[in-house]
């Protein structure tokens, strides 16, 4: 029985791939043995699997290449596949596409495999077959291609939804409706209404289109439906109705404040401060998402690549905070179908964010620039990637350019609170204070102008605790305080601002019962985060409750045995309770961290030769009765 499709994202995000990288009982020999080089063979295998492995795919695709010259193995050519597709190289993907498609089907797969390599090694490289015969607006040929069944379930649900445009493009929108209402598949309910809605559209059945993409905005598109009938609105509605429906976008927090935005000032009714160059890429923005089948096409592969990296990060979010820590996952899946879906559509910008998203998630900073520098700046989605684009810039250690690239989008656009806010975080890191200052006062003034009194508490808290995060670390506190204690009131469960306010005041031997008190209420809501347990513990170290901060740190140090802070954190504990020989262990093992910063491997390694760690600044206060019970035994 097959999995289910979303099931089977799930498999197939969470690390199941790696089983498959050279399918079930794969052994050097299988694949170099009785060929003219074998040893050429067997290196260039390892190091196509190698760099796959690495995410390196351009690297992998070539090595396999190679191999193929020299074998005809089924997992060098499904290497060779799987490589160039996540690479974006097309047109050998088609290649090895056709040659998998040609060989006979496995008769030693595991049961457990099956389903999984069932998707990768047959449906996959018909998907592949059947985006390029979309590329060519050979519809026909993509019903050829789709007409028998698929293996998976999500093979089958990709290839359900695409036969859907098939048909509308044979019959029409209500013969692609009976289509999709006779398969019941469960795998493209979330999708469904959108497309149904886009066929509409087309079809000019605005009021249909509309109920659809009602429809499809309860559903995992909703941006898109939101795009869709925003455009519907413009060419189909009065004037004053877009008008309404684009001025809540414009006070969203997320990805539809920018969709709100373009929309107002096309209908020349632009939120006050919009610059003449904002108007003006807005002129160029289309009002339709799909033209024609091929895009219709292009949208399904991107509908199931959102979908599948948004699950696999939520879920490695969940386990992350229910302290199970960094969960590995593969998103070869997603960044394949985003590749066909640019293959068909190279315009595509939210397939080309999905990519960026993608490379950075598999830290690959300059592939996931590239990518995302392909998006247009009439793109909804543009302000979010150029903040993608500026952090990729910052993993090369190229920091000059993230603030060239953000201060440049500032001059064309003067309503991007997420963009100026970005740029006063680079100032401060760079320690360009006044200029960091200077951008976060920008920042709140231009996020505060765009909020309702609805939505005030839920936009403005994060730009308060920035810039009073800024001014804190400018050693500015007297500026800092008011911004953190406006940032709780706005947002007074927030862990974020309950943690550092907290431990500010303990800093600073100030408001301690309120200070302790709020780590904990942090504490409370992410018990699993290792940061804020380490903020508790280090609180409790600052007042000379040393065992109750060995107790908090050995806590946060099992949570994040990676982070070098929270461990040298925990042997400077270990010290002051007279565990001499686990601290400089400790210690030693902060060394072998990658990434330490110079100013920490210069105090560790002083520790290590003799100088003792400083005791809390707070040792030798005394502690109020209201404190006492947090004291260590």
């Amino acid at each position: 029985m097959s999995l289910s499709a979303f099931r089977f994202l799930t498999l197939i995000t969470l690390g199941a791939m790696a089983a498959c990288a050279g399918g079930p009982g794969l052994s050097l020999s299988s694949v170099a043995d009785g060929y003219r080089n074998p040893q050429t063979v067997a290196g260039d295998y390892l190091q196509g699997k190698f760099a796959a492995s690495q995410h390196d795919y351009n690297f992998a695709a070539a090595a396999f290449d190679r191999a193929n010259q020299e074998s005809g193995a089924r997992a060098l050519k499904a290497g060779a596949f799987r490589s160039a597709l996540a690479a974006g190289e097309f047109d050998r993907a088609i290649t090895y596409a056709h040659a998998l498609l040609a060989l006979e089907e496995r008769e030693d797969t595991p049961a457990e495999l099956e389903s999984l390599l069932g998707f990768l090694d047959r449906d996959l490289p018909r998907l592949t077959l059947a985006a390029q015969a979309f590329r060519r607006d050979d519809i026909s040929g993509a019903d050829t291609v789709l007409e028998r069944p698929f293996e998976s379930s999500l093979g089958q649900g990709i290839a359900d939804l695409l036969s859907a445009w098939v048909i509308y493009d044979a019959e029409g929108s209500e013969a692609a409706i009976a289509s999709l209402r006779s398969t019941q598949n469960p795998a493209i309910a979330a999708f469904a209404p959108l497309h149904l809605g886009l066929m509409f559209d087309l079809d000019g059945a605005s009021e249909t289109a509309e109920v659809a993409y009602a429809e499809a905005l309860r559903g995992d598109a909703q941006d898109l439906a939101l795009e869709a009938y925003g455009g519907l609105l413009e060419r189909r509605k009065p004037r004053e109705e877009a008008i309404s429906f684009y001025s809540k976008l414009a006070e969203d927090q997320g990805f539809a404040r920018r969709l709100g935005r373009l929309g107002l000032a096309r209908l020349e009714a632009p939120l006050p401060q919009e610059t003449a160059e904002f108007v003006r890429i807005a002129e160029r923005t289309r009002l339709r998402i799909v033209q024609n089948p091929s895009e219709g096409a292009a949208l399904v592969f991107l509908n199931f690549a959102w979908a599948a990296y948004e699950q696999a990060i939520a879920r490695q979010s969940a386990a992350r905070q229910a302290g199970f820590g960094d969960l590995p996952i593969n998103l070869d899946v997603p960044l394949s179908l985003a590749r066909l879906a640019v293959a068909i559509d190279p315009d595509l910008d939210a397939a080309h964010y999905v990519l960026g998203a993608i490379k950075g998630f598999y830290d690959r900073p300059q592939e996931a620039a590239e990518a995302l520098d392909r998006i247009a700046p009439s793109s909804w989605l543009y302000n979010y990637a150029t903040i993608d684009q500026a952090d990729a810039y910052l993993a090369l250690d190229r920091a000059d350019q993230a603030i060239a690239l953000l201060e440049r989008y500032l001059t064309h656009d003067a309503l991007a609170p997420d963009v100026a806010l970005t740029l006063s975080q680079i100032y401060a890191d760079e320690g360009r204070t006044d200029k960091a200052v200077f951008t976060a006062n920008r920042a709140l003034s231009i996020a505060s102008d765009l909020s309702s009194e609805e939505n005030r508490e839920a936009n403005l808290w994060r730009y308060y605790f920035s810039r009073g995060a800024i001014l804190t670390e400018a050693d500015r506190w007297t500026e800092a305080e008011p911004d953190l204690r406006e940032a709780l009131v706005l947002a007074p469960e927030e862990p974020v601002v309950l943690n550092y306010l907290g431990y500010s005041y303990v800093e600073r031997g100030q408001r301690l019962d309120e200070a302790l008190a709020m780590i904990e209420r942090a504490l409370d809501q992410r018990p699993a985060s290792g940061a804020i347990t380490d903020s508790l513990g280090w609180a409790h170290y600052q007042l000379g409750n040393y065992q109750e901060a060995v107790r908090y740190l050995e806590q946060a140090v099992e949570l994040e045995p990676g982070d070098d802070v929270i461990t040298d954190h925990l042997g400077d504990a270990y010290w002051q309770v007279g565990r001499q020989v686990e601290a400089r262990f400790e210690w030693r093992r902060v060394l072998q961290i990658d990434g330490l910063s110079a100013a920490l491997r210069q105090s560790v390694e002083a520790k290590l030769a003799g100088t003792p760690p400083a005791p809390g600044t707070l040792a030798d206060q005394a502690v109020s009765s209201g404190d006492a019970s947090m004291s260590g035994p």
